[in-house]
């Protein structure tokens, strides 16, 4: 049942403006083959190649310092209970509650695809990697996501033949203050259409279909907060539209958090698997060409190495972090 009464509104008011607040101030963090080939359906041979997302945070103040045991060579983990929380597809379970809940009040794999990694410390903060997004916990153990596409992080346009949009950064220079969440997703609905040169792309269909009010609020809710969950998914929009040159059956935007590809051959529009890529660059392993040139200068590039201590190659190019058994599946 929806809550009309007005101290009920001014709170719905302050929740929208905080939803807004974390989207501009979020944390950052082979050969191209002549057909582009995006992954977007969440698929268990997706996952099982190395990638990941996110930004390196620069809006956040204390920085943890890790806490896990320096260990410089493999070593046996505890297997893990296989229950609801575990996913075989990928072989990964979400074993923090707080990102569980998240999870689920969120779309599940709809939104995230299956996790892609275990629970460990990145850049200061607990992350845990998913096919399309990547969860972190801030300083007070709330879930937020990174922006896996700010210029600290992945902010490449060749993803295994595909090319995606660059960040248009006059655009982004446009946008209206993160306070003013009505403006915020005015500009959303502006810059995201529904229709591009004929074809019905559903860029904001996509966009305001991404958490619905029976995930959301399974006890029952206000529907009107529906739009500051959307956004908290995706972010605003950081390119204009682009036809593939490769393939013109695929049409992308490319927004803070992800990028929304639409299809022609299935005339759908669905996230393309972006995280599953940075658990690659990391990892060096099943990294595609064109990307593997672009990320070469990353301080991700590549660090995920069993033989150092908390299994990160160089950590003076990322520090606060242990990769031990991030990837190793349970």
């Amino acid at each position: 049942m929806s809550i009309r009464s007005p101290f009920a509104k001014l709170a719905l008011v302050a929740v929208a403006t905080f939803l807004a607040a974390v989207l501009l101030n979020a944390p950052a963090l082979a050969d191209s083959t002549p057909t582009p080939t995006p992954t977007a359906t969440a698929t268990a041979t997706a996952t099982q190649t190395p990638a990941a997302s996110a930004s390196a945070t620069a809006t956040a103040t204390t920085t943890p310092v890790p806490s896990t045991t320096a260990t410089a060579t493999p070593t046996a983990t505890p297997s893990v209970p296989h229950d609801n929380r575990y996913f075989a597809q990928t072989g990964f379970r979400i074993d923090n509650d707080t990102v569980w809940d998240y999870f689920n009040r969120r779309g599940g794999v709809n939104t995230f695809g299956y996790p892609v990694s275990r629970t460990f410390l990145f850049q200061g903060f607990q992350v845990q990697f998913f096919q399309r997004r990547i969860v972190q916990l801030d300083q007070n153990g709330h879930a937020r996501l990174l922006n896996v596409l700010d210029p600290g992080l992945m902010p490449y346009t060749s993803f295994n033949g595909a090319t995606f949009p660059s960040i248009d950064s006059g655009l982004v220079a446009a946008a209206p203050p993160a306070t003013d969440s009505g403006a915020t997703l005015a500009f959303v609905q502006a810059h995201a259409p529904d229709s591009f040169n004929g074809m019905p792309v559903n860029f904001h269909r996509t966009f305001q279909d991404t958490v619905s009010a029976a995930v959301a609020f399974p006890s029952g809710g206000d529907p009107s907060l529906l739009p500051g969950f959307d956004l908290e998914m995706w972010g605003i929009p950081t390119s204009g539209v682009l036809v593939d040159p490769n393939n013109h059956n695929f049409i992308y935007l490319r927004f803070q958090r992800g990028i929304m590809m639409y299809d022609a051959s299935c005339n759908c529009t669905q996230g393309v698997l972006l995280a599953d890529y940075l658990k690659s660059i990391l990892a060096g392993n099943n990294l595609p060409g064109d990307l593997n040139q672009e990320a070469q200068n990353s301080p991700f590039y590549k660090q995920y190495d069993p033989t150092q201590t908390n299994w990160v190659h160089n950590p003076s190019l990322l520090p606060n972090t242990n990769l031990t058994n991030a990837f190793t599946q349970e």
